[in-house]
Parts: structure tokens; C-alpha cells; sequence
């Protein structure tokens, strides 16, 4: 089990299988339960409501081959959203790293 670790999840099935590797804490969305504590999804469904307004306002469409890219520009987004313009910009600046041309963007087995 890792320890030092909670997720927090509905009652969704397939996370059963989370519960030998994590301490894993459950809202029963089922019974009317959606924040026990600390306890809640809240979060998680706010980032991918974020998300999916994103690619259908923005983008559209997404490929396969660019999802991770994608979640990562919006759980960039996210976790930024209450610094300033700023700040923001600053954040930005010390986090790139070298320029993607456009070969580099569409070439084949990335």
C-alpha cells in the first residue's frame, strides 16, 4: 500500500481495484453523499468540466496521439487559476523549456 497517500473517489466500480495499492476514502454519490470531511470529488469533476468546455469550445477535437498534451496544458490552467495575470506570466516564463516546431509536433511514434 502506498502510504502518505489518500485518493478520494465515488463508488465507481473499477476503482475498486485501488483499494490493495492506497488508502482510499469513498463518497457514496449514491446515497445522497458528495463530502464527507475532507473527503469529496468536487476537484476533480471541476477540472474535468474545465477540461471538456476546453477541447469543445477551443479545440474541438483532440487526437490520441496529443490527449497527454492536452491535460497537461489544462491542468496547467487550472492549478494557475487564481494567480494573477502577473504571476501567471512569470510562471510561464520559468516553465519553458525550448521551442516545439511544427516537424517535431507531427512527427510519427511521439
Amino acid at each position: 500500500m502506498q502510504t502518505g497517500n489518500t485518493i478520494f473517489t465515488d463508488q465507481y466500480r473499477p476503482y475498486n481495484t485501488l483499494n490493495s495499492s492506497w488508502d482510499r476514502q469513498v463518497v457514496q454519490h449514491s446515497a445522497g453523499e458528495y463530502v464527507r470531511g475532507d473527503v469529496h470529488t468536487n476537484n476533480i469533476e471541476n477540472f474535468w468540466s474545465h477540461f471538456k468546455r476546453g477541447v469543445f469550445g477551443i479545440y474541438h477535437q483532440v487526437s490520441d496521439k496529443h490527449l497527454a498534451s492536452y491535460v497537461n496544458e489544462f491542468s496547467y490552467r487550472y492549478n494557475g487559476r487564481t494567480l494573477t495575470n502577473g504571476s501567471r506570466f512569470d510562471l510561464t516564463l520559468a516553465n519553458s523549456q525550448k521551442r516545439l516546431t511544427y516537424n517535431d509536433l507531427i512527427k510519427k511514434g511521439n
